[in-house]
């Protein structure tokens, strides 16, 4: 049975995922049955992912403008290297990648089917695209950002169409799932309730998880708001959308360690420094291996002295937490001090910034910033003296 295709096979991925997986089972049909099978699934996905990340490291190098080398960290990736496998969430980073990429190159319609096919693979997709919509209200580009919302929206039914037409309730019965189900233990709100059920205390119940998390994920749409419309100077794109994906990935309720393929691609764009990035990296990887020992007395059926408890499991998750906070605030510290930005200094613009890089029309950005006017990304990349400024801690010009 494939995946939404077939009645009576649920799905716990979303939909692309579930393309993949059962395009992926029917080329493996001939291998046999039981464990062989599985192998041979197993194999053909890695496969396919490794053909991915490949492609994925050339799109960084070709998006990151004069620091290709930038795409050394996608490419030598530990979190990638320990957790690619274990799900579909690289077809999802992979695909924004490619859609920044375009993006970059003023491909602007076909960003925007790109991104939305990637939203059918991982639900950030759409806090990266609302980034860029925000970008577009500042720069007075509103028009074109709604053109690519648009594509994406049409991408996203055409994909969705079969689907609907095979097997109607499939869709709406993984959305009804995904609300009715428990938080993550990976999650905020799973940590939550593993500390309420070590000290005896009353958990978060379905309902109560699905509030707190709408309300926190409102907080973070105000925020991404609030960076994209009135830093001093417009954030770069990889920046904001990196924040976007960050953001929503600590709040979500099904959060889990291999969610962090997501912020890979991200990284390398938008805080391409190894110090803070490996430290990040070694914080998911602890996550990582304590979930795997923490769910081995019921997923691996070993005895508890090979095993950890919640308190271990609980710490381990904190400081995956904490750390990702962390680079949300080097961010958004680049941002408000574009001195800081190895990026800005190195290039002086945003090299991804495609139209956004356009002057807008004079009535439009008089009516986004009143006032003010940004100075506009063209004009900076030809500025070694506004670098020169910047660095030195000087204002933007108005």
């Amino acid at each position: 049975m494939v995946p939404f295709f077939s009645q009576g096979s649920p799905f716990d991925h979303p939909v692309l995922a579930g393309w993949i997986a059962g395009i992926t089972a029917w080329l493996t049909r001939s291998s046999g049955d039981g464990a062989l099978r599985q192998l041979a699934f197993f194999d053909l996905n890695a496969a396919l992912i490794a053909v991915v990340w490949m492609v994925t490291v050339v799109l960084v190098a070709r998006t990151a403008g004069r620091r290709v080398w930038d795409a050394a960290l996608v490419a030598a990736s530990p979190v990638l290297i320990l957790t690619a496998y274990v799900s579909w969430d690289f077809w999802a980073a992979a695909l924004v990648a490619l859609a920044i990429y375009l993006f970059a190159r003023r491909q602007t319609l076909w960003a925007g089917a790109v991104f939305g096919v990637a939203a059918l693979a991982a639900p950030y997709v759409i806090f990266v695209v609302l980034a860029l919509l925000l970008l577009g209200i500042r720069t007075g580009h509103t028009t074109k950002m709604l053109e690519m919302v648009a594509a994406a929206a049409i991408a996203w039914l055409l994909v969705l169409a079969p689907i609907m037409a095979v097997n109607p309730p499939a869709f709406p019965d993984y959305l009804k799932n995904l609300l009715a189900s428990e938080p993550s233990e990976s999650s905020i709100y799973g940590g939550m309730n593993l500390l309420a059920k070590r000290m005896g205390w009353p958990g978060l119940d379905v309902g109560a998880t699905n509030t707190l998390a709408t309300i926190l994920l409102v907080v973070l749409v105000f925020g991404l708001t609030a960076l994209a419309l009135y830093t001093p100077r417009k954030p770069r794109m990889a920046q904001l959308m990196f924040v976007a994906a960050a953001g929503f990935m600590v709040v979500n309720k099904s959060t889990e360690p291999w969610d962090a393929v997501w912020l890979v691609p991200l990284l390398a764009l938008a805080l391409p420094r190894w110090r803070p990035v490996l430290v990040w990296q070694a914080a998911i990887i602890t996550h990582f291996i304590a979930l795997m020992l923490f769910r081995s007395k019921v997923l691996g059926n070993l005895s508890d002295q090979h095993a950890i408890d919640a308190p271990y499991f609980l710490m381990a998750a904190l400081a995956a937490g904490v750390a990702t906070c962390a680079l949300i605030g080097l961010c958004i510290r680049d941002m408000f001090v574009p001195g800081f930005d190895v990026v800005r200094r190195g290039a002086g613009g945003d090299p991804q910034g495609g139209v956004l890089l356009d002057p807008p029309a004079a009535a439009t950005r008089a009516l986004v910033t009143g006032a003010r006017t940004d100075v506009s990304d063209a004009a900076e990349t030809g500025s070694p003296e506004k670098d020169a400024a910047e660095t030195g801690g000087e204002k933007s010009l108005q």
